[in-house]
């Protein structure tokens, strides 16, 4: 009978090893592997001058790229003179060119995706089929900035480009303060610090999810008007601006509920938009037609995949055609 017995485990331990490595096998043939940590970690952030970035995108950087909380197919990033994600443009603008700059976050720099397959390439692209004019659309974003940071880039790089047309990419998290966030962050590494762990025995989906619920609970205890201050100013500097230069304003508004007060921020940023003339695109009307798992990298990771961003941008470029506004 003890030999029946132990022949029976090896056979359940033969079977689970076997589905085991046909998994591995499976996820590695997508490129995937949420098993195992990352293997590049990029180091394209530098700090900077400016009190409000905090930090920039290092100028002349060049590196790859696979995931923060898992491993994703190796994509590259590389970061122009100026410290944007983009090739290099010349700050005359030339003749016949439609000017655009794209601000953001990681959506809209394109973690995970090729530098062509971020949403700023492939709106370009689809603008300049069969036009007669040449457009560009530079790639502004910068992972982790907040629609303060967002506009402040604006005013530090990006008008000198003259830019015919803004896009501000938005997400339920912009609203959050970038020193709460960092204070919190830093309270948390510290604390693991001080049990013993380096930051390279962390993961970033665990310090994720921690930041991210001492942030809920501390956007608990305030009002939704006082939280979107952080909001409201940053934006009544840019319709001054924009109004100020001539420059046109689309809101790109991602339809992810990853912050505090979601539908308050959703009406309000709709009616501000109208209220200052601006387009606003609702990208929930291409999100509700898909199924989330073809839009994302993959289930640990939320960030638009080269499929989203080209669902995003054909969507954009349709809209602003119907609006005139280029």
């Amino acid at each position: 009978m003890k030999l029946k017995f132990e022949i029976v485990l090896l056979i359940i331990a033969f079977i689970l090893l076997s589905t085991l490595a046909y998994l591995e096998l499976k996820l590695k043939q997508t490129g995937i592997t949420p098993i195992r940590n990352p293997k590049y970690y990029p180091q394209y952030a530098v700090g900077s001058n400016n009190s409000i970035l905090l930090y920039e995108l290092k100028s002349g950087f060049s590196g790859l790229y696979d995931g923060y909380t898992v491993r994703l197919p190796v994509t590259n990033i590389t970061i122009n003179s100026d410290g944007f994600r983009d090739r290099e443009y010349s700050v005359e603008k030339p003749n016949g060119t439609y000017r655009i700059i794209a601000l953001g976050d990681s959506f809209m720099f394109g973690l995970g995706v090729e530098l062509e397959e971020s949403y700023p390439k492939e709106l370009e692209a689809m603008l300049n089929k069969n036009s007669s004019i040449k457009y560009e659309v530079f790639n502004f974003g910068v992972p982790g900035y907040n629609t303060q940071q967002e506009i402040e880039m604006l005013k530090e790089k990006g008008l000198k480009y003259s830019p015919d047309m803004v896009i501000i990419g938005y997400l339920g998290n912009d609203i959050e303060e970038t020193k709460i966030f960092e204070n919190i962050r830093a309270k948390i590494k510290k604390e693991y610090q001080d049990s013993g762990l380096s930051e390279t025995n962390i993961s970033y989906k665990e310090l994720d999810e921690r930041t991210n619920s001492e942030l809920n609970a501390y956007y608990k205890n305030i009002t939704f008007d006082k939280a979107w201050q952080n909001i409201a100013v940053p934006l009544e500097n840019l319709r001054n601006i924009t109004l100020q230069k001539n420059i046109k304003v689309s809101m790109l508004f991602y339809n992810c509920p990853n912050g505090p007060f979601f539908e308050n921020q959703t009406i309000k940023l709709e009616l501000l938009s109208r209220k200052n003339g601006w387009l606003f695109i609702n990208l929930a009307e291409v999100q509700g037609k898909e199924e989330q798992s073809r839009l994302i990298l993959n289930q640990w990771d939320k960030h638009p995949n080269s499929y989203a961003n080209m669902l995003y941008a054909n969507y954009s470029s349709e809209k602003m055609k119907d609006a005139g506004t280029i």
